[in-house]
């Protein structure tokens, strides 16, 4: 069958659930799929349906490009005969309300590398169904990500976008499979108190770690539900905030409240070694990230300043100055041309970083209170920010003045944004303890 283009399936037209008039009806077929397990061979997605001409949704129902649709492979009698009974559960259901959120899961099928079906392929549907936020304005009420006993401080997908891996002040770090959201691959009190960062390889096998407690720990997570340690870097006195890997892997960077950031050789993951030390900063260093090219890196912290560095021969370029209060939080957009930073004043700065020895400052956003994350799209089209005034998430348009596109509402403020590879999901959590993905396939 092939379902995305809706032809029969012995004799049954996939339409039966698709042309349903009910919206809740609809979502109601995905939620009893995701309950099932009976159903595991199932691929199926969900969108919100396309309103007649002339005629507009609800507000929780405005996004585009609605799709329900399931495939078996080789066996299209078993198909039609579950679309049918699943027609038919729809029809009986009352029990979801539309503006809830909607869980997929993932099946063993040959991959569609976009879950907006941009690649058609015979017998399949997604690669990764995830949970989508179908209300940008309320949230639901319901046990999707949740399991953290206290605020979420960072969370980031896997390289390829199949899980999610979070972190805060509980001192665990989760591994989640997105198409299972009700509960952690695996759990792992790695650290003495608060875990403030994580990062993950390029390969997605490596995870480093770091806290309140001084350490820096990296962990292989080659098996999901087994992440092993691997080594502890040399122990700081005091919180280490932050960590990020090289763009090639071979390096990691970490940073502190010792006014320092150490970067450190990983060609032996067993075995890292301090190879440099890039001083400077006259407080605690609480963010660092690499330049897309892995040469350079910024860093900044409680000295209100952006600080880039030459990581090959520790030289320091220059020091971006002019905010008021610490910077907490920074980003260079994926071509390399801008940086973003945030943090006390409730603004986000942006500067163009074309050349890395004379930034220049192009615009700045104001927010209501102290920036705690800014991050680019992996496309660079998007910029989302959030600060602890707001419980919301806010998009804007890179470029230009930075239009402000759409607000991610939440029940409590944000402290961790990121991005899927493809731009088409984004990642958040925070204070309500749980995290939530959100298609932003409206904005991309």
């Amino acid at each position: 069958m092939d379902a995305v283009s809706g032809r029969d399936v012995a004799g049954l037209d996939p339409s039966v659930i698709h042309s349903r008039e009910s919206l809740a009806e609809q979502l109601t077929i995905l939620r009893l799929l995701a309950r099932n397990p009976s159903y595991e061979s199932l691929a199926v997605v969900g969108f919100p349906p396309r309103p007649p001409s002339g005629r507009r949704h609800p507000s929780h129902t405005r996004v585009r490009n609605w799709f329900i649709g399931a495939a078996v492979p080789n066996d299209d009698y078993a198909l039609g005969r579950i679309v049918q009974h699943l027609a038919d559960l729809a029809a009986k259901s009352s029990d979801l309300d539309p503006g809830r959120v909607v869980a997929g899961f993932r099946t063993g099928f040959e991959r569609v590398d976009d879950a907006r079906f941009r690649q058609r392929q015979r017998g399949a549907l997604s690669a990764n169904p995830l949970v989508l936020e179908k209300d940008r304005s309320t949230v639901a009420d319901d046990a999707r990500f949740r399991g953290h006993e206290g605020a979420i401080y960072t969370a980031r997908f896997s390289p390829d976008g199949t899980e999610l891996i979070s972190a805060g002040a509980d001192r665990t770090f989760r591994i989640w499979d997105i198409a299972v959201p009700h509960s952690p691959v695996a759990t792992v009190i790695g650290h003495t108190d608060v875990v403030w960062s994580l990062a993950i390889h390029p390969d997605g096998t490596l995870l480093a770690t770091t806290g309140d407690d001084g350490r820096t720990r990296l962990w292989d997570i080659a098996r999901r539900d087994r992440p092993v340690h691997v080594a502890t870097l040399a122990p700081q006195a005091h919180t280490v905030w932050s960590a990020a890997f090289r763009p090639d892997g071979l390096a990691l960077a970490t940073a502190g409240d010792d006014h320092r950031v150490h970067i450190w050789d990983l060609h032996d993951p067993s075995r890292p070694a301090l190879t440099r030390t890039l001083a400077g900063h006259t407080g605690p260093v609480r963010a660092v990230v690499f330049h897309p090219g892995g040469r350079y890196l910024a860093s900044t912290g409680r000295d209100r300043t952006v600080r880039l560095w030459d990581t090959a021969n520790s030289t320091h370029l220059t020091t971006l100055e002019g905010q008021r209060g610490a910077i907490r939080t920074i980003a260079f957009s994926p071509d390399a041309r801008l940086l973003a930073a945030g943090g006390d004043e409730a603004t986000v700065q942006l500067w163009d970083t074309t050349d890395l020895h004379n930034p220049r400052p192009i615009t700045s956003i104001q927010h209501s209170g102290i920036v705690r994350c800014v991050r680019f799209s992996p496309r660079g089209d998007l910029l989302a920010t959030a600060c602890a005034a707001t419980p919301a998430v806010q998009l804007w348009r890179a470029g230009g003045q930075f239009a402000h596109v759409a607000t991610l509402a939440h029940r409590a403020p944000i402290r961790s944004i990121d991005f899927r590879a493809d731009g088409l999901f984004v990642a958040t959590g925070g204070d309500e303890q749980r995290l939530r993905i959100w298609d932003l396939s409206e904005w991309t």
